[in-house]
């Protein structure tokens, strides 16, 4: 990783030199060192929701072909990956005191993992049946779970996107006169 970043740094640093363009360097405790700190803390919590979105996803395109191999392997991975990231968000600190945007994700990959738990094996399992053999129980419950991902899961991740934007709103540093250094 090292050497790729010394690589990425010195290919800048040849591009800047070759087009005559002036690097600057952010002092310590700078806008931009707090900017950086910022959309890394954002960008962290942003990657780690977007797996669990998109495995969901996948799980549900699974669902929705009837590939009940593939909707079972990407349960499994998916109660794995919310277990994981779950256990990775609580461990977060917050972000200068505000954790509205961590445990807005926090809820609604809970949301995800308690139905990879347990609605999603239901679904999986009337899927596995004949058509003759399903009852009226296996419908309601498959229908229980597609209620709550359309009742609960927007709600959630308007909630998330809410408080990715208002946190940026609210620690996006405002410009300053700090000086900068040449590099």
């Amino acid at each position: 990783m090292d050497q790729a970043s010394n690589r990425y740094n010195e290919a800048f640093k040849a591009f800047a030199k070759k087009y005559n363009i002036q690097l600057m360097e952010a002092e310590e405790n700078s806008a931009i060192s707090e900017l950086n700190q910022l959309n890394n803390y954002q960008q962290t919590i942003f990657l780690k929701y977007y797996r669990i979105v998109t495995l969901n996803n996948q799980f549900m395109e699974a669902l929705n072909g009837q590939n009940v191999a593939a909707a079972k392997t990407l349960q499994t991975q998916l109660l794995q990956a919310t277990e994981q990231t779950l256990k990775s968000l609580r461990a977060m600190p917050p972000f200068k005191e505000d954790s509205s945007y961590r445990d807005a994700a926090i809820k609604f990959i809970e949301l995800i993992n308690s139905l990879s738990k347990e609605g999603y094996t239901k679904m999986i399992q009337m899927l596995e049946k004949p058509d003759t053999q399903r009852t009226q129980e296996d419908v309601n419950q498959y229908n229980n779970v597609i209620t709550q991902l359309q009742e609960k899961l927007p709600q959630l991740d308007q909630s998330v996107q809410t408080a990715s934007s208002e946190l940026l709103k609210k620690f996006v540093p405002k410009p300053d006169a700090r000086p900068a250094k040449r590099l």
